[in-house]
């Protein structure tokens, strides 16, 4: 009797705990309405709805559903994503409510603060996290984007750290968009949080994985910006890491793994040859040399002058063809196309070659640069089996190929023997090199096809004019890897890996000891200080002032929205010129330009021209501008502007405003109903006096706050 009773209580927990589409005795209607009453009530979803669908899902044998209500009339409708128990991943809520602003550029102060924002999302997740989970927002994973603010959060599983993450947009009326990550994407489910590993044991077996090396980088502070025109390079000395593939300790076996390679195996197991190559236009041809030149403007000449220089298609066609390590025989020249490079003032040419035949349609991508015929760059894609030649074979291939066709940079390379995503790849990489200190921004990279020898593949980087730090005073490896390990605690949590045994690409979580979060925006080590070098997304939009006082609200509200000017000061007695005032109008959207760099000038303008605040013949950078310029500028940018230009239908009541020309009157009357400006102690608007950046200031303020 007690065997027939557990196989019943057996039976029973097994269709308990089976996805829906296997309880054969439950519709799809019965486990639909079970999932839908379980969200009804986490999100009080009353009545107000006049349509409802639900859809199912099912991967990996987890199902989800679908669940829509709308109600056309008002124009709203709600979607919600959830597993069969009721566990939500996804929420969006949408309306046809128009923003009466949603023309021109009208930006407004938010109607939700951080705080509330925050308090919104906390409470939220509150409701739709389930047992195990936890999150605690950080106050930098708030962003903003007019009037919403976006939420980005990480969970907890068991108290420790998880792959797991989301995100949620908020505004004043409530949480608009929101989606999770959830850990039934995981095969095997959740492990264990308790470890059978010391900690001590896994740092100190993690840390010895650590591995830094030398190198010059003309990007110090790691923000991938070019090169101004003109601008020479200056690379400074950085210990970084020889990879960036993700090590962890499994807290179970105490085992040092590396998650990247585990990924890239996979992957290599069955990969297929073959290299993405885009699209050619036609030929650019080259220019005549006795063109006539009397209906030509001076900046035409001078543009058509820097083609002078550049070779033919035919003639760069018969120089490749030379090189017999490009393996052209057989192939077609089918397009080319020339581009330049503004700041570099190069022109590069682009060759695509095929041949031709349908059994065996091959590509090969050539670029060269237009001037001088060397190569660049070199890919393609050949139907059937391609292997690549490896080791000793390859290295001695490109060893050789650069002797001959870049003689002065062979003697300034060495070969990169750390493991990495190019020798993965099947790249010889050759980075240049600095009394012996290599500078990996300067590089060739290649591949040989192992069957003919020939070049398959070439990447290639070098500034000749680069200048170099002197190594006076640097740090030792010592040094910095204690410093690089300050900067990279150690934490217990869960971490995702590929799991190998399933056909279908899958991750399982695995109990592992691993670098923090916090520790990923660390890239490298400064070799003169010493310091750890770290990125600060949220640093680089924060706009802060040495000469503002706390009672300058308005410009210290707009900072705090990251609008204003970088550099620390705000000089807010200064007289207003036309460019000042435009670059505080476009940090409203995000932007940010050196007024002293002219390219940077040149982008404010294109900018501010776009929005609509100025029109291309007005450009004026030194003007001073009037308050009143400053109040059409703003409105017209808005498209309150088309309403002032009306004659003769607004009053205004300024003191002064017999001093407003007519034209301008329909703006003063606007900019005081919308308390742009309210004159001061005796009234006046004071419409052609110079504005000052504080004024500036306060202006859009009030503007934002209409």
């Amino acid at each position: 009797m007690k065997k027939i009773i557990a196989l019943l209580l057996s039976g029973a927990l097994m269709a308990s705990t089976l996805p829906a589409a296997f309880a054969a005795d439950s519709g799809m209607n019965t486990q639909a309405e079970a999932v839908t009453r379980k969200v009804k009530a986490l999100f009080n979803i009353g009545d107000e709805y006049t349509d409802f669908q639900s859809e199912y899902y099912q991967e990996r044998n987890v199902g989800t559903w679908e669940l829509y209500w709308s109600n056309e009339t008002e124009g709203k409708s709600l979607s919600v994503q959830a597993t069969e128990q009721g566990k939500v991943l996804r929420y969006s809520q949408n309306s046809d409510e128009k923003d009466p602003n949603q023309h021109g550029f009208s930006p407004a102060l938010p109607k939700i603060s951080n705080a509330a924002a925050k308090q919104m999302a906390q409470e939220f997740l509150s409701k739709v996290l389930t047992s195990g989970e936890t999150v605690q927002i950080e106050e930098d994973a708030l962003s903003r984007s007019g009037q919403e603010v976006s939420v980005s959060f990480d969970i907890k599983l068991n108290g420790i750290p998880s792959p797991l993450n989301g995100n949620m947009w908020i505004d004043s009326t409530g949480i608009r968009n929101f989606w999770r990550a959830d850990s039934s994407a995981y095969i095997g489910g959740v492990p264990s949080a308790t470890p059978s590993v010391q900690s001590e044991e896994a740092q100190s077996t993690l840390r010895s994985a650590s591995k830094l090396r030398l190198i010059y980088t003309s990007d110090p502070n790691h923000q991938n910006k070019e090169p101004k025109k003109g601008e020479t390079q200056k690379a400074a000395l950085q210990y970084v890491p020889v990879d960036s593939d993700e090590r962890v300790v499994d807290a179970k076996s105490g085992k040092l793994m590396n998650l990247s390679e585990l990924e890239r195996n996979y992957f290599t197991a069955d990969a297929e040859a073959g290299v993405s190559g885009g699209s050619a236009n036609d030929a650019a041809a080259a220019p005549e040399e006795n063109y006539a030149r009397k209906s030509l403007s001076e900046a035409e000449i001078s543009g058509l002058d820097k083609l002078k220089d550049v070779m033919t298609v035919q003639q760069i066609d018969s120089r490749v063809r030379s090189m017999p390590e490009l393996g052209l025989a057989g192939y077609t020249l089918a397009d080319s196309n020339y581009s330049y490079n503004k700041v570099k003032d190069t022109y590069t040419c682009r060759l695509s070659y095929n041949t031709g035949k349908k059994e065996a349609y091959d590509y090969k991508f050539i670029s060269v640069d237009a001037k001088t015929g060397d190569l660049k760059s070199v890919s393609g894609f050949k139907n059937g089996e391609q292997k690549e030649l490896e080791a000793e074979a390859a290295q001695t291939k490109a060893q050789d190929f650069l002797k001959k066709y870049f003689p002065d940079h062979v003697e300034k390379v060495s070969l990169y023997k750390e493991e990495g995503y190019r020798a993965w790849n099947g790249f010889v990489l050759l980075e240049r090199q600095e009394q012996s200190v290599a500078c990996p921004e300067n590089y060739y990279a290649m591949k040989f096809d192992k069957a003919d020898g020939t070049l398959i593949q070439l990447e290639s980087a070098w500034d000749e004019d680069m200048q170099f730090d002197s190594q006076e005073g640097i740090i030792d490896m010592d040094a910095a890897l204690e410093s690089w390990q300050k900067a990279h605690p150690v934490v217990l949590g869960y971490a995702a890996t590929v799991d190998a045994s399933q056909i279908r690409y899958t991750e399982k979580l695995m109990l592992a000891y691993q670098y923090d979060k916090d520790s990923g925006r660390v890239y490298g080590v400064d070799a003169k200080s010493g310091k750890a070098l770290r990125q600060s997304y949220a640093e680089e939009d924060q706009i802060t002032y040495t000469d503002v006082a706390a009672d300058d609200k308005e410009i210290m509200a707009l900072a705090d929205l990251g609008i204003g000017y970088k550099g620390g000061i705000f000089d807010k007695a200064k007289e207003l010129t036309q460019a000042d005032m435009l670059a505080l109008l476009v940090s409203a959207n995000g932007s940010y330009y050196d007024l002293a760099n002219e390219d940077e000038l040149n982008r404010l303008y294109q900018y501010a021209i776009q929005l609509g605040m100025i029109k291309r013949e007005q450009r004026n950078p030194t003007a001073l501008v009037t308050r009143m310029e400053v109040i059409k500028t703003i409105l017209d940018m808005s498209t309150y502007g088309q309403a002032a230009k009306i004659p003769d239908i607004f009053t205004c009541t300024f003191t002064d405003a017999t001093d407003i020309p007519a034209a301008d009157r329909g703006y003063a009357a606007i900019a005081q109903g919308l308390g742009l400006v309210r004159g001061g102690t005796d009234g006046k608007l004071l419409p052609k006096t110079v504005a000052t950046r504080g004024q500036l200031a306060i202006i859009f303020y009030n503007f934002m706050n209409r």
